[in-house]
């Protein structure tokens, strides 16, 4: 059986249990850890497209998606940290198995896991990476040399910063949409602004009222349409007035011809 079938049978039966989500569970175990592991990923995926799909579930702190110092290509796993080990738990419970690229992936929580340090030795607790190897495509590096320990430091840092980037673009994105969407709901007028003012008022009134005293929405709907239909007249008696006073203009035009040509 492998890992992807044991992790989903072990949810099945938790579910079935009723144990899901307490301290029977077997996230238990890593209720404090920020970190997973990811593989199974196709050579060709990017940090980019990676945090797209993990930050369903919670901020992403940190990816570490192992490359070739040759080519640069995907290795087949990561290592993710989230902001809250919650997230851990979500990512593992909807990630696994989950086909990405052609290519199903295999997730799990990782226990102390650091980034690699000066001297190149990767610091994630002995026996993990041998528990997973049957699920790799390809072999891990478990000790990079000093000199691609620091190139690896040096991509992960401006993997980071473009990760960062792209955040911020998202929030100018979505704080820009909100403006756009408030500026096309704008009052036109001083009419429309005091509508607005009063029904907000009036939504006040309502809100003191216990909700045990208040009349059903036909009322308010009634109310709407009262409202409504006023304001079709007062338009309908403006538009009536701004026709005759084109009438009136007319009729005095018609009348200095006629004069001129008397």
């Amino acid at each position: 059986m492998n890992k992807v079938t044991a992790i989903n049978n072990l949810n099945q039966t938790e579910l079935e249990q009723g144990i899901a989500g307490t301290t029977a569970s077997w996230h238990h175990k890593y209720l404090s850890s920020d970190a997973i592991y990811i593989g199974g990923l196709s050579p060709s995926i990017t940090e980019n497209k990676l945090l797209a799909i993990l930050e369903q579930y919670g901020t992403v702190r940190h990816i570490n998606l192992v490359r070739d110092a040759v080519t640069s290509e995907s290795k087949g796993y990561a290592f993710v940290r989230y902001a809250d080990p919650r997230s851990c738990v979500l990512a593992v419970d909807n990630f696994t198995g989950v086909e990405i690229e052609g290519r199903n992936l295999r997730v799990d929580h990782v226990e102390n896991y650091r980034m690699p340090e000066d001297g190149g030795m990767d610091t994630t607790p002995d026996g993990f990476l041998e528990s997973h190897q049957q699920d790799l495509d390809v072999e891990h590096t478990i000790a990079p040399s000093p000199v691609e320990n620091a190139a690896e430091r040096r991509r992960q840092a401006a993997v980071m910063e473009r990760l960062e980037a792209l955040r911020k673009r998202r929030r100018l994105e979505a704080s820009t949409q909100d403006e756009r969407r408030d500026a096309q709901h704008r009052p036109s007028d001083l009419h429309e602004r005091e509508h607005r003012a009063e029904g907000s008022m009036k939504s006040s009134e309502r809100n003191l009222v216990p909700d045990d005293s208040r009349k059903p929405n036909e009322s308010d709907k009634h109310a709407r349409r009262a409202e409504k239909e006023k304001r079709r007249q007062e338009k309908e008696k403006r538009r009536q007035e701004r026709a005759k006073i084109r009438e009136q203009r007319a009729q005095r035009r018609a009348q200095r011809n006629q004069g001129s040509h008397g």
